[in-house]
């Protein structure tokens, strides 16, 4: 799993509470930036016994940067965007908004041909029923960490790949979650059904 990819799947996995992004320092210097949108539908599924269908509208932002006389980039990321869950016997949707805030505070050099990343994600997430009343929220901060070999290559991220089993969280969720006790296909099911 690449570095992206990580930091991808930490922020949606983490959705926590979202001030803006913290500020690069003034010695940083761009290392590189890139904008991405996707617009998906995925196959038909089976939700606990209710046949549902995911889509979703997704925008992201990722900027790398090079801090003082570091060799590794420290990337930050801002992903917003819909995710909408449609229960395909009733029609009816179950909507998520949100919008995430991902990056990366400490990189270590643990002198193996690996390095740890500490990093942040906060933001949130709107839960509507499919008459698009507000029903649910999840917002917050957590922290994570995650070692990453780098083949070699300190200026390339592009082939850095994540160390298995090492993924983790430093600190949970901060935020006042309804989801700490709830079922997602649970959720479906009472808020697309009539």
């Amino acid at each position: 799993m690449t570095r992206i990819r990580v930091a991808v799947v930490a922020t949606i996995a983490t959705v926590a509470a979202a001030p803006a992004l913290l500020p690069i320092q003034a010695e940083a210097k761009i290392f590189a930036k890139d904008r991405f949108h996707d617009v998906y539908v995925s196959d038909p599924y089976d939700c606990d016994g209710t046949p549902a269908i995911d889509s979703g509208d997704v925008v992201g932002h990722v900027t790398a940067v090079l801090k003082g006389n570091s060799k590794f980039p420290f990337f930050r990321l801002h992903v917003a965007g819909t995710g909408v869950t449609t229960n395909t016997d009733t029609g009816g949707t179950y909507t998520n908004i949100f919008a995430v805030n991902n990056i990366d505070q400490k990189i270590v050099d643990n002198g193996d041909g690996t390095i740890t990343i500490t990093g942040q994600s906060q933001g949130s997430s709107r839960y509507y029923d499919q008459y698009g009343n507000f029903v649910l929220k999840d917002p917050g901060m957590i922290r994570i960490s995650v070692v990453m070999d780098y083949h070699g290559t300190p200026g390339n991220p592009d082939d850095d790949t994540e160390v298995p089993g090492t993924f983790r969280i430093v600190k949970p969720s901060t935020g006042n979650s309804d989801f700490s006790t709830r079922d997602f296909c649970a959720d479906l099911r009472q808020f697309t059904t009539p």
